[in-house]
């Protein structure tokens, strides 16, 4: 007996060995491709002042041109970005560069190398993971706090694949390298990029109405984003920011379904349902209306999910990954009935968070242009032009006045304004004129128009005027 136990032991020790082995030899694997990597460093400039911005830039492409992608900027920043180099591991050189966009939907940055470099190495994702539970999984990134950026390595193993409805993978037993970073499997294939964290969703009760509640954690560097999530986006890289792919949508909102409704309902699976239905767009002028329940979409049911949440925002995903002018079956309950909807999906239009925006640090408060979808946001306001007040900061003169976010600003001492920069023109122009002079603002707050005397760092009151007809 002492000798099988024996036996066993080594045979655990064996294993145990032949493990690490595998793990040091992916390790060492896994740092022989940092050559593919690269800092990105650049400037932001928003209204509230201009920031440096870095992060890890992986290398996908070299012909016709160097291409990089990142996860360290977001679509906002796209026409705010200048001064982009690019730092490969070992810091030997700083090379310009140029964005080429962000995408809407994974937020994966491109970049491109303007600069000529013949060190980079390319990193070529599989399309597929294949993820599996224990499976080892290694990462190679660059640590940008000293100047020569040095490669560093992560490993860890499968622990959980979370589908909320995007896929993100947890490891552990070791942590990861920094986000954006390439993970790869044991045949030292690109399966991933860390630190994609999807928040988790929980949908609790709060009085009459449920409140939907986000919950993420800090350990990025334990989950990482599968190729799954991005393979598409990488075949069709975007030539220019200005020529970044829309997402698509049908022209209404998409909203969970409760358990009282689903059994008032008869629902026997997972259901949508569609919200603000919004006039001349596709799902309204395919017949579709506020309270449709979708049940189905292109003629299976649709995915199931422990939180109805996520059922919604599957859907909604599904839809704008879709090029724009196809069309999509939707089968909805109506009645005891349900009924075969075709819809061409169309291209989303700009959001009110794309507008172009102004601050006036001077006066305390911030607008943007209004958006076509205006309209329906704010029917009482939606056809007047003017600019939509976002913030107004707190001790302020426009605080004092009165100014609240969501107020439309029609005019400017007298002058109409429809833009940000005729904004910025007003305000610019009547300080220079009279420093101390007060600016008049014509607000309109829902059916009521009243105006406001702002001075540039001294509080002032608000004066209501008669209602707009």
């Amino acid at each position: 007996m002492r000798h099988v136990g024996m036996i066993a032991v080594l045979a655990v020790l064996i294993v145990a060995g032949s493990a690490s082995a595998d793990a040091s030899k992916q390790l060492f694997d896994s740092a022989g491709k940092a050559g593919a990597l690269a800092v990105f460093r650049c400037t932001s400039q928003t209204d509230f002042g201009t920031s440096n911005v870095d992060g890890l830039a992986v290398c996908i492409a070299t012909q016709p041109k160097a291409v990089f992608i990142t996860l360290s900027l977001n679509p906002r920043m796209a026409e705010n970005i200048s001064n982009l180099t690019l730092t490969p591991a070992g810091g030997d050189k700083t090379i310009k560069a140029e964005l080429l966009g962000v995408d809407p939907e994974t937020s994966i940055g491109f970049i491109a190398a303007t600069e000529p470099y013949d060190k980079w190495s390319v990193i070529q994702f599989v399309s597929k993971a294949n993820v599996s539970i224990g499976q080892l999984v290694t990462s190679v990134g660059l640590q940008a706090a000293d100047g020569t950026t040095p490669p560093y390595t992560g490993m860890g193993y499968v622990s959980s694949i979370l589908h909320t409805p995007q896929e993100s993978v947890y490891v552990t037993g070791g942590k990861l390298t920094g986000p954006g970073s390439p993970v790869f499997n044991e045949e030292g294939k690109a399966i991933g990029l860390v630190g994609f964290q999807r928040p988790l969703l929980f949908q609790i009760s709060t009085g009459q109405q449920p409140t939907q509640v986000a919950i993420t954690g800090q350990d990025e560097t334990s989950f990482f984003m599968p190729v799954d999530e991005f393979a598409q986006v990488l075949m069709a890289p975007p030539a220019s920011p200005d020529k970044v792919r829309r997402l698509s949508w049908i022209g209404a909102g998409m909203g969970p379904v409760t358990k009282e409704v689903a059994d008032i309902k008869k629902l026997d699976g997972p259901s949508v349902e569609l919200m603000q239905v919004l006039p001349e767009q596709p799902a309204a002028k395919a017949g579709l209306k506020d309270g449709d329940i979708v049940v189905a979409f292109n003629g299976e049911k649709l995915e199931f999910f422990a939180n109805p949440v996520i059922v919604a925002r599957a859907l909604s995903g599904k839809i704008a990954r879709l090029p724009a002018g196809q069309s999509i079956k939707l089968t909805v309950r109506r009645g005891d009935a349900n009924v075969d909807v075709s819809v061409p999906v169309a291209a989303l239009p700009p959001l009110p968070s794309e507008a172009k925006t102004f601050l006036s640090q001077e006066l305390g408060f911030q607008v943007r242009e209004k958006v076509a979808l205006d309209q329906y946001l704010d029917k009482s306001t939606g056809g007047t032009p003017g600019l939509v007040v976002v913030l107004v900061g707190n001790g302020t003169s426009a605080a004092s006045a009165g100014m609240q976010q969501g107020d439309l600003v029609t005019s400017i001492n007298g002058q109409a304004v429809a833009s940000a920069a005729q904004a910025k023109k007003a305000i610019e122009d009547s300080a220079k004129a009279d420093p101390k002079k007060a600016m008049n603002f014509t607000i309109r707050r829902g059916e009521q128009t009243q105006t406001m005397s702002l001075q540039m760092g001294t509080p002032a009151a608000a004066s209501p005027a008669p209602a707009a007809r």
